[in-house]
């Protein structure tokens, strides 16, 4: 994605989406390998971080610690954030992505506040801890379950209104939505394409925006909002070049 554009363009492209899409971050003393925030956990606690940007990036991931004394599962005893989409990492990801997760993790699992430490105790583990553990992920599997079928109620709420964008009637009680589509798109080959690719493009560009929402909101786990992110993001890229297509064809046919 970025080769041929040298680091600094790099970095200067990272800083213009980061001001764009991850307000309070800022750049450390100016320096745009170092960008420094806080974010807002699900206790409405503030937890400042600082995203590190290595030699190698993109291809390289950032690195990630936390400057807010806390206890959290994915921080480490140097403070180093441990994130899936850094484990995974892929050179299309950008900075304000890791922030995007970060919120999203806090917000999902909001850390503790460091206290002293106390002295052990040694009690024998009680039986009820695999079976209160057992519960509890059965309740994050119906949770997850529940998150998916949501989505896909988005998807149908913003098909709608794109069917509502294009006057199209709804009588779903006595046909498919298919067949009203077919009734109400015009009869020209192109001229139906065209409208389904723009009706398709505007319902991805409102999928993206939902997303973003559900996940700052911590409503969708960070690995699946990267998935469904970069699976919206390939199929806008793909609608967009069949239209350009369509709008060069249309060019070069007035012109003769």
């Amino acid at each position: 994605m970025y080769s041929g554009i040298d680091f600094d363009q790099i970095l200067a492209r990272e800083a213009q989406l980061m001001i764009n899409r991850a307000p309070g971050f800022e750049p450390v003393h100016g320096d745009l390998r170092r960008w420094r925030g806080k974010v807002k956990t699900g206790r409405n606690q503030w937890v400042e971080v600082e995203i590190i940007v290595p030699d190698g990036y993109p291809h390289v991931p950032p690195e990630v610690k936390v400057l807010t004394p806390i206890k959290h599962p994915y921080v480490d005893s140097q403070g180093k954030l441990h994130l899936p989409i850094l484990e995974s990492w892929r050179p299309h990801y950008h900075l304000h992505h890791v922030v995007n997760t970060i919120k999203g993790l806090f917000v999902r699992y909001p850390p503790e506040e460091v206290t002293p430490p106390k002295p052990p105790l040694h009690k024998e583990p009680s039986k009820d801890i695999a079976t209160l553990q057992k519960k509890i992920q059965i309740l994050e599997e119906q949770i997850k379950a529940l998150q998916r079928e949501l989505h896909e109620k988005d998807v149908e709420i913003v098909r709608l209104k794109n069917m509502i964008h294009y006057n199209i009637p709804d009588r779903t009680m006595a046909t498919s939505s298919r067949d009203i589509l077919d009734e109400a798109l015009p009869e020209d080959p192109e001229e139906r394409l065209r409208i389904e690719l723009e009706c398709e493009l505007q319902a991805i560009e409102d999928m993206l925006h939902i997303l973003e929402e559900k996940f700052e909101a911590g409503e969708i786990p960070p690995e699946d909002y990267h998935k469904l992110y970069t699976n919206y993001l390939k199929r806008m890229y793909k609608v967009k070049k069949l239209l350009e297509g369509m709008k060069k064809g249309e060019g070069s046919e007035k012109s003769r």
